[in-house]
């Protein structure tokens, strides 16, 4: 089951109602400002996303798109492990292996390593961890003024 949240904002009360008496005079112009904005999320989202072999990106969509009647959008990330590798805070960039005394292997999964491990991954700058939150919280303030703007050009005010 993936992990779902969702962003309130505070403030911003002007941009709030004003938002808030265009969505309810143009719902379509909110529906597509909306939907304009969830595209910029994702697209913040995929730059940050780790890339093993590319395959978490390429899933990465808009699954459920604003509606007139219904002004909410959904990103996903259609793998079985995109949630795992979300949640996997970072560790230390792996050294390079030096000849020397052999070192005890370390388990390479949690499961090996027993219930309590904490795994850790390193993340090539731009990727990291909780990455699809971040660019929600990244954007977050925008929102309205985004939104509201955008509205605004649609319906020609």
């Amino acid at each position: 089951m993936a992990k779902q949240f969702r962003v309130s904002l505070k403030g911003h009360k002007q941009v709030a109602a004003k938002m808030k008496a265009l969505a309810i005079k143009y719902p379509a112009a909110a529906a597509v400002a909306l939907n304009h904005e969830a595209e910029e999320v994702l697209g913040q989202a995929i730059d940050w996303t780790p890339v093993k072999t590319g395959r978490l990106k390429g899933t990465a969509k808009v699954q459920k798109t604003a509606k007139p009647k219904s002004l909410f959008a959904r990103l996903t990330y259609g793998t079985n492990y995109a949630l795992y590798v979300h949640e996997i805070p970072p560790g230390p960039k792996k050294q390079a292996v030096t000849s020397g005394p052999k070192k005890k292997k370390k388990p390479s999964t949690t499961k090996q390593a027993g219930p309590k491990a904490k795994r850790r991954a390193y993340h090539e700058p731009p990727t990291r961890w909780k990455f699809l939150e971040a660019a929600v919280l990244f954007r977050a303030k925008k929102f309205p003024t985004a939104i509201a703007d955008e509205m605004a050009q649609i319906v020609g005010k």
